[in-house]
């Protein structure tokens, strides 16, 4: 039955706008009636799912799925709506709102002091490298209000990069590479993070800090 629903979802050929309202509709019928597997299916379709219209916002599926952060304790389902939510974001940058943004980022914050799973503590930072404010992001408000969001983002990936466990040690490094990506520019002050990534017992941080060692190298080449 989940395979089945899922290639229904999948096989479905709609519209942006239709999209997000059957999205929003169906979280609101899988939430008080349908099982958990069910439910974890049909996000799974919505993850795989390439028909979000640009012209559409895409606000009616973040803001259906944002209360499963803090309704539910169980970290497939967590791990999954933050996937969701990252997906979606990608697809359209441009349909986030300050608002919007902040309440994501307040959501993901909690998560990370709260959630003591690995999964959900990796793609909380992954989605917060993606909720990063950056002057082209036209539908955030252009102000030192960006900055200041931006530096406490990097500052709580640069702690995760010191964290117990490596796979959240190499997610924070990754999100602070994909911030680069997206424009930002990193601080010189990270040199000391990424040197000691080099040592990391956990081969994907010790990629991810060669590769960031490099951006730095370009980026103050002069120093």
């Amino acid at each position: 039955n989940l395979i089945l629903f899922e290639i229904l979802l999948t096989s479905m050929d709609l519209k942006g706008e239709v999209f997000c309202l059957l999205s929003y509709f169906l979280y609101l019928v899988l939430k008080f009636w349908l099982s958990f597997k069910f439910f974890f299916a049909f996000l799974g379709a919505v993850n795989n799912l390439k028909c979000i219209d640009p012209k559409s916002n895409g606000l009616p599926n973040i803001d259906g799925l944002l209360p499963l952060l803090s309704s539910t304790k169980e970290k497939l389902m967590i791990t999954e709506v933050l996937n969701t939510i990252q997906k979606i974001i990608a697809s359209n940058p441009s349909a986030i709102n300050w608002d919007l943004n902040q309440r994501l980022i307040n959501a993901t914050k909690h998560l990370l002091l709260t959630n003591s799973s690995h999964l959900v503590k990796s793609q909380a930072l992954v989605l917060l490298s993606y909720l990063a404010p950056i002057a082209s992001d036209s539908s955030l408000d252009s102000s030192a209000a960006l900055q200041s969001v931006c530096i406490s983002i990097i500052k709580i990936l640069r702690e995760f990069s010191h964290y117990f466990d490596p796979r959240v040690r190499c997610a924070a490094l990754e999100s602070i590479l994909f911030l680069h990506e997206r424009g930002i520019k990193l601080d010189i002050s990270l040199y000391c993070e990424f040197c000691e990534g080099l040592s990391d017992d956990y081969e994907g941080c010790r990629m991810a800090s060669i590769k960031l060692l490099e951006v730095l190298s370009h980026i103050y080449r002069d120093w």
